[in-house]
């Protein structure tokens, strides 16, 4: 068994790009989809190999450092050159996308009691195929791309034009909203409309309709229910009008705002049209990533109900035991095989993916590749993320709080470092009282870096690993000039 790749140094260095709370399966769908033919086809290159360890709940994934730098810096340099790449491939996206969502909306709708087995490993291995035939649309330019493409524009206009820290953050802000500013504006709404004695009842059932998956992540089992929408509301309408008023204007005025900010430093640096357009890119990288999120978000809720459907055939206790082993797994082993494998492989694994296929490893061999593979992460006591808010203070030291989801809040001390997967509007809260936000994902339009830059404070993004390294009670330095977090003690 060949554990590793060709590099151009002879030698692979390895990079963690993703680790988070997640279980095996459909967390590989990522990686069948970048290592597949129809990636290199549509986007001129692809990722050969991808390793992925699944230990104690956690999920990390790793490439070869220098096939990451050889694809990333392909899709950058066409970006820079062909203008007509991301837009075509992002109308691609939002078309395969909306068909997607309104797959799993079907599915959701299903009366799951009168589906049999066979029919439920059908619908899994459906969604699979509408996961994979979306991913490998987007997953290349603002994944592996967008990095490198940043960096280079980020080049241009220091260099160029001698722009300061802070115009550059404004300048690379997109002024369109993401989808959790527009669920705050409409929180917002339905709590002035609680305060004047309008229904809420129908704008929570309309958030929940919308927004249902906000919370759900990957495996979820959290989801936005009317009821929690009532709750948010009424406890949003404690505030008085005026300051909801005020607080909905802000809101609403941020495009209008960002609008005027680019306008502004335009004017004063007299940026070319050529090089306007290299910054509009990310602009399109920065919706495509809040895109990708609505649709595979939707996608993962169905499948939550699949899955739940069919542990009831297999008379599992939890549905979560399924994501342990594969579709076609599923489809051609006996129960007792599928239990076997399940628990042969709940203490750990590592999966191997090449060309859309993936091998599973397990035992002593599982122990040895997947200490190669992430030990020399483990070492380090620097994490390194894109600046997703520079905050009033650039270097910040503060003690480390976790959120692995927003009901453990409670935790977070004035001052403290908010250390999430990603946020959204029900983190606020905590954000407020943080000295700085780390985030395992995210791009310059996610909600961490919207709400750090409204609240003055620092924020590092797209760590990748944050969660999985970062502990409760860890001292760390947040410094935003350089986009670092040292760990102190």
């Amino acid at each position: 068994m060949n554990l590793d790749t060709p590099s151009k140094t002879g030698e692979v260095k390895y990079k963690v790009v993703r680790s988070r709370k997640l279980y095996p399966f459909p967390g590989v769908w990522n990686y069948e989809s970048e290592t597949q033919d129809a990636t290199e086809k549509l986007h001129g290159k692809r990722i050969n190999t991808v390793w992925t360890v699944w230990k104690d709940g956690m999920f990390t994934a790793v490439y070869d450092q220098d096939e990451w730098d050889t694809v990333g810096m392909f899709i950058a340099k066409r970006m820079r050159e062909d203008a007509a790449y991301l837009k075509t491939i992002y109308a691609q996206q939002k078309k395969v996308g909306e068909a997607a969502i309104a797959t799993t909306r079907e599915i959701i709708g299903y009366d799951f009691n009168k589906k049999s087995e066979k029919e439920l490993i059908e619908l899994y291995g459906k969604l699979k195929s509408v996961w994979i035939g979306y991913d490998h649309i987007n997953t290349p330019p603002w994944f592996i791309g967008g990095d490198y493409y940043q960096v280079s524009v980020l080049d241009i206009l220091k260099d160029a034009y001698h722009l300061s820290p802070e115009e550059i953050e404004k300048i690379i802000t997109p002024p369109a909203p993401s989808f959790s500013h527009e669920e705050e504006v409409l929180l917002y709404k339905a709590a002035r409309t609680a305060k004047e004695g309008g229904d809420i009842q129908s704008a929570a059932k309309q958030l929940s309709d919308k927004f249902y998956w906000t919370s759900f992540g990957y495996d979820g089992p959290d989801q936005n229910t009317p009821e929690q929408y009532m709750k948010k509301i009424q406890a949003l309408a404690v505030k008085e009008v005026s300051e909801i008023t005020a607080h909905i204007e802000k809101l609403e005025s941020l495009s209008k705002r960002t609008a005027q900010e680019h306008t502004r430093i335009i004017d004063m640096h007299h940026i070319t049209n050529a090089d306007l357009e290299l910054i509009r890119q990310i602009y399109v990288l920065a919706e495509m990533t809040d895109w990708r999120k609505e649709v595979t978000f939707q996608i993962h809720v169905a499948i939550w109900y699949v899955l739940a459907a069919l542990a009831k055939k297999y008379a599992m206790p939890d549905q979560n035991d399924l994501r342990f082993v594969s579709v076609e797994e599923l489809k051609t082993l006996s129960h007792k095989d599928i239990l076997m494998r399940i628990n042969e492989r709940k203490s750990g694994l590592v999966h191997i993916t090449r060309n859309a296929q993936t091998e599973i490893v397990i035992g002593s061999a599982a122990e040895i590749l997947s200490k190669t593979l992430i030990e020399q992460t483990q070492a380090t006591n620097i994490l390194k993320g894109k600046v997703g808010s520079r905050g009033t203070n650039s270097v910040v030291v503060g003690i480390v709080k976790v959120l692995m989801r927003p009901s453990e809040m409670d935790k977070v001390n004035q001052g403290d470092i908010v250390v999430a997967t990603m946020t959204t509007p029900e983190y606020v809260p905590a954000m407020r009282k943080a000295s700085a936000i780390l985030t395992d994902e995210g791009g310059v339009t996610c909600h961490a870096a919207i709400v750090s830059r409204e609240l003055g404070l620092p924020a590092i993004i797209a760590i990748g690993n944050a969660t999985k390294v970062l502990k409760d009670g860890d001292k760390v330095e947040v410094n935003t000039d350089k986009g670092i977090v040292t760990i102190l003690k």
